[in-house]
């Protein structure tokens, strides 16, 4: 799906995109606020691009057993009050090899790993997924 029109989000905000559960919570922020993807104007992307600076410059307002993404969430929201604004997900990743090392342990498990060509992580995902992208493409 083609992202919200830029004109229609607020510059003073943050924009994360946000995958919908059943409960209508954001399924990946996990207590915060996930980082995948994120709109933001220029004022904001040096605080977003810089977390990992105020890290190491022991300025980054961090808890016990914080996770990224709850950390993310507290440097916007609390350490400097910026709002932060939701949209629907436009785009997702359907697999991640396990050679990559990446889903948090998710990919050693068999049943998170990619089909055999890379690209989904299950076949009835491919399935569901590729016809419709091909004929938006076609």
């Amino acid at each position: 799906a083609p992202l919200p029109p830029l004109h229609l989000l607020d510059p003073l905000f943050v924009w994360i995109d946000c995958v919908r559960a059943a409960t209508g919570e954001c399924w990946l922020d996990r207590g915060g606020l996930d980082d995948n993807f994120a709109v933001l104007s220029r004022d904001h992307a040096e605080i977003y691009m810089r977390r990992w600076d105020y890290v190491q410059e022991g300025v980054a307002l961090l808890l016990p057993y914080m996770t990224g993404h709850m950390f993310l969430k507290a440097m916007l929201e609390v350490q400097h009050q910026v709002s932060v604004g939701r949209f629907l997900s436009v785009a997702g990743m359907a697999c991640c090899l396990a050679a990559w090392d990446c889903g948090h342990g998710w990919s050693r498990e068999k049943r998170f790993n990619c089909t055999a060509d890379g690209l989904w992580r299950t076949q009835a995902i491919a399935e569901l997924v590729l016809p419709t992208v091909t004929r938006l493409h076609s």
